[in-house]
This record gives C-alpha cells, sequence and structure tokens, in this order.
C-alpha cells in the first residue's frame, strides 16, 4: 500500500498498526484491487476510533458513482457500520466508535446482492437495520482503487480518524 501524507503507527492488535488522522487527509492506497467482478468475497479488518461522524475505513472497486455496484466499502457513521456499494447500502447498528478494537468480518457469496450481505464484529452476526435497494442492486466491483482510510471516490473524502490493522480480503465467502 502506498502511504499518503505520512501515515503514523501505533500497537496493533497483533504488532503495529496504522494510526490514521482526519485532520492531516491520511490514507492508504493501492492500485491493485484484490476482488473484482461479481465473485465472492470477504472483507477482514480490526479498527479502533472514538469520533463521530461518517467515516471511511477500507473499501475497493470502481470510484464511478453512476455505475450501480461498483464499489464495495465499509464505513463507520456515528457509532453504526455500513457497507456501501453504489447504488444502495446495508446498515448494521451498534455503537462502535468506543474507542476500543473491533474486529469486522463482511462477506457476500458469488453473484450476491446488497440484500446479501453478512456482517459479523467481534465473532457476532449482527442484524442489518436499515438499507437502500438491498435487492436490486448486485454487486459488481470495478479495478480502479483500494484505500484504507479514505472514500474510494476522491470527490467524497470523509477521512477515518483512529487505528486500522490487518486488513484482509478473500475472493471466497468465509463461514
Amino acid at each position: 500500500l502506498t502511504d499518503n501524507n505520512t501515515v503514523g503507527s501505533t500497537t496493533g492488535v497483533i504488532s503495529n498498526a496504522a494510526s490514521l488522522v482526519s485532520a492531516n487527509s491520511e490514507y492508504l492506497s493501492s492500485t491493485t484491487v484484490p476482488v473484482t467482478g461479481t465473485g465472492a468475497r470477504s472483507l477482514e479488518v480490526w479498527f479502533k476510533t472514538s469520533t463521530s461522524g461518517t467515516m471511511h475505513i477500507v473499501g475497493f472497486g470502481g470510484s464511478s458513482t453512476s455505475t450501480n455496484g461498483a464499489a464495495f466499502r465499509l464505513s463507520i457513521e456515528n457509532g453504526s457500520l455500513f457497507c456501501r456499494v453504489y447504488g444502495g447500502y446495508a446498515g448494521f447498528g451498534g455503537s462502535w466508535n468506543d474507542g476500543a478494537w473491533h474486529q469486522v468480518v463482511l462477506k457476500v457469496m458469488d453473484s450476491g446482492y446488497v440484500e446479501d450481505l453478512e456482517m459479523y464484529v467481534d465473532g457476532s452476526s449482527q442484524t442489518r437495520v436499515s438499507g437502500s435497494n438491498l435487492t436490486l442492486t448486485a454487486i459488481n466491483t470495478g479495478t480502479d482503487s483500494f484505500f484504507v482510510g479514505q472514500n474510494i471516490d476522491s470527490g467524497a473524502t470523509q477521512y477515518f480518524n483512529g487505528d486500522v490493522d490487518i486488513v484482509r480480503v478473500f475472493d471466497d465467502e468465509l463461514t
């Protein structure tokens, strides 16, 4: 990953973690996208924050907001976690901006829709509390970008303020 604006480090879950400061526009990026198309995928990330507001933790795929399903991203919005794709989203309640480490696993089956998303936080299945276009938006990620700590749509920055550790993307639906 490319370090943008001098991302700091801190003690992580295992070894070191990225310490991102939103006021400094810090993020990590890559032009290599881990999963493209409609294939199954799972995203795992550990994060810690005590900040409110809307912040993007990790995301990848297409940067064109006009292509439904092209993005796959995890954000935290006033403590609740959201998976957003262009054209739809699934929200999972909770208050995860408590300053503690949390493990998120987000998964979707092959040729899945937003409705098919499953989220686990700290090993517990989360119930969807809100969503948009759940049955209409098929996930079909593009090849444009991979970001940790910033929205993949560069026009809507929403930098993450906190720590991120152990980001993994799998090209399969984890059990």
